[in-house]
């Protein structure tokens, strides 16, 4: 069995490793902001919420809705004015649905590469995606 003691320096870690290096690694890249996300789908798929006692449950879901959906929240009602207005994009070469389409297919790539990975692919620039057009 777990005491006290040890489940808060189990909190202690869950938190330093969420927030602390969560936020070093989305300063060193923009990716790192996805942390939370990917220690809910750790947690969702790999785990199972298989965690002794409903309190703690409770506790890891206020975890995840405090670092995901808060973060989120706020992300959005910073960054839906100029993205609805459509100031965005002045100052750039594409539109919003030309960047969304082509979001598209380079997600379809990156998961190409992380199911079937090719040397001949895995190069550190992918910058030359042609724009794609709404049909």
């Amino acid at each position: 069995m777990i005491d006290r003691e040890q489940r808060g320096a189990g909190w202690g870690w869950i938190l330093v490793g969420l927030f602390g290096f969560g936020a070093l690694a989305a300063l060193s890249k923009e990716s790192g902001i996805m942390l939370p996300l990917y220690a809910l789908l750790i947690e969702w798929l790999v785990f199972r919420g298989a965690l002794p006692g409903s309190a703690t449950r409770k506790q890891l879901i206020g975890l995840y809705v405090l670092a995901l959906a808060l973060p989120g929240i706020a992300g959005l009602a910073w960054l839906s004015p100029g993205i609805v207005s459509g100031t965005a994009y002045l100052e750039r070469p594409f539109t919003l649905s030309e960047r969304l389409w082509t979001e598209a297919r380079v997600l379809w790539s990156y998961l190409g590469w992380i199911i079937a990975p090719r040397p001949a692919a895995l190069s550190l620039y992918h910058d030359a995606y042609p724009l794609s057009q709404a049909p």
